[in-house]
């Protein structure tokens, strides 16, 4: 029973310890920050960062809505993401994650594919799927295959990115 009551006696003097000037100071885990970064990028992409750094933790501490970047590499390119405190469960902290660079939404590639086709599609109902995961990382020479419906036709097209800065070329092999 001794145990439980000086556990309970830390867990206040460490949510005591938080208080500051009429807030609470949450200071996020290191490697928890890190594990999130990874795994967002992960699920968008398709490819798991080979690094992921952050800020020392006294520069990531800070009131809810306090925000600082990590910076994750990937395919050998340099992604920056926003994290932002939204607040805490327990003693954890909980965190908003946002890539801010280095990659291209698979949507934009598909309306750069729909409007490069549209001109030669006389009004037939163009669909256009480039699948999962639904960014590319900016790195000149990645390409995707994307499916392409015309009205009846079903063909292929290709996206690829033509440099760093998001430039696309495409190519299409529509069916009869």
């Amino acid at each position: 029973m001794g145990r439980s009551v000086s556990n309970v006696a830390s867990l206040v003097f460490l949510l005591a310890a938080c208080k500051v000037e009429g807030g609470l100071t949450v200071t996020p885990d290191t490697k928890d920050v890190k594990e999130q970064v990874s795994a967002l990028l992960a699920k968008h992409t398709g490819s798991s960062p080979s690094a992921v750094a952050c800020p020392p933790e006294d520069q990531m501490k800070g009131p809810i809505g306090h925000a600082f970047s990590c910076t994750a590499t990937v395919d050998d390119v340099s992604v920056p993401v926003s994290v932002k405190l939204t607040g805490y469960e327990g003693l954890v902290a909980k965190l908003w994650l946002e890539p801010t660079g280095g990659l291209l939404s698979v949507e934009s590639a598909e309306k750069v594919l729909a409007g490069n086709l549209a001109s030669g599609s006389a009004g037939a109902t163009t669909t256009i799927s480039c699948g999962d995961p639904r960014y590319f990382v900016l790195k000149a020479g990645v390409s995707r295959v994307c499916d392409v419906t015309i009205g009846d036709k079903r063909g292929r097209g290709k996206v690829t990115l033509e440099d760093d800065q998001g430039n696309l070329a495409i190519e299409t092999d529509i069916l009869l």
